[in-house]
């Protein structure tokens, strides 16, 4: 989680943290609380009056102090990269490229605002660190289950890899990793349901009237595990993913980042550590489980997004 979230934190804020520094420690604990509570909390939804309750049984107080404190830190580092900002060098990072932005159409009306920027920055930052540390350890545990799997990745990886690191190049050079990857995504469901949106005007669908400001939640587990689009659907298999010559085959159906105008924002930044991170992991090490250990379950525990369970496991190198 740490390493996600300074490579999100390096292109957003221009610097990485000290995996030591008291900082990320606590932005660390903020968001895995975050995610945590958010899933109690998701009943104010529905019944938004029982935040009126004496004390605070849905943690809705909570939620508010760590947001404010997360948008103040947000706030703080925009005011020193606007003290910075150079207008005729290159951008260093999303922060000032945005401020630029909000400068350049500082008198027309859009989105461009300071206020914007924050929320950008946390959906970014909070967000894409949880969701993709949550996908590496989903992949660690199915990797734990499908040990011929395992195997296959390795090797596609050691022939096409050797010993030198791996760079996005390489990702159309590795069907079967890809496959893997997709099958993992579809599997753990990391987000079954997608961030809300709503509806911008009446609608009618399959004998529903939804009215206009209707909040929606689309439940991308249904899709994911529908026999229509993935045979055996509870089954992991990657070679779903993949053509009888062994290509990589994308299956529409697949959505974890959502769809349409309103999908995932950090979805191509997500794509890019996934590949890198699960690649590299597995190429210098195996996992595998200490003596005496059980399989982790297969189930998840549901908050904002779906969480594995705790799992103990070593990391054997490869030579």
């Amino acid at each position: 989680m740490y390493a996600v979230s300074n490579v999100i934190g390096s292109l957003v804020f221009g610097n990485r943290l000290d995996y030591g520094s008291e900082r990320l420690k606590k932005y660390m604990e903020i968001i895995i609380e975050s995610f945590e509570v958010m899933g109690i909390s998701g009943v104010l939804t529905v019944f938004p009056f029982v935040r009126y309750c004496p004390g605070d049984p849905f943690k809705c107080r909570k939620i508010h102090q760590q947001t404010k404190f997360m948008k103040n830190e947000f706030r703080e580092m925009m005011q020193e990269h606007r003290a910075e900002l150079n207008s005729t060098g290159e951008p260093k990072d999303l922060i000032d490229a945005y401020l630029r932005e909000i400068e350049k159409n500082k008198d027309m009306d859009t989105y461009f605002c300071e206020d914007q920027l924050v929320q950008v920055i946390g959906d970014l930052y909070g967000a894409g660190t949880e969701s993709s540390s949550t996908t590496l350890r989903w992949a660690l545990i199915f990797m734990l289950h499908n040990q011929e799997v395992l195997f296959k990745v390795q090797a596609e990886i050691d022939d096409i890899l050797g010993g030198r690191l791996p760079t996005m190049m390489d990702k159309q050079k590795m069907p079967y990793v890809e496959a893997t990857l997709s099958e993992i995504q579809r599997m753990g469901d990391m987000v079954p349901f997608s961030v809300p949106h709503c509806t911008t005007e009446d609608v009618s669908f399959r004998d529903f009237f939804i009215p206009q400001g209707t909040m929606i939640l689309p439940n991308l587990y249904s899709v994911h595990h529908n026999e229509a689009h993935f045979k055996d659907a509870f089954k992991f298999d990657p070679s779903r993913f993949l053509d009888d010559e062994g290509c990589y085959r994308p299956i529409k159906q697949l959505i974890p980042f959502g769809i349409g105008r309103r999908v995932c924002l950090g979805e191509s930044l997500a794509r890019m550590e996934l590949f890198l991170f699960f690649t590299s992991l597995l190429q210098r090490f195996s996992p595998s489980l200490p003596s005496g250990e059980e399989l982790p379950s297969l189930t998840g525990t549901l908050h904002i997004t779906n969480e594995p369970p705790p799992l103990k496991v070593i990391f054997s190198a490869r030579s």
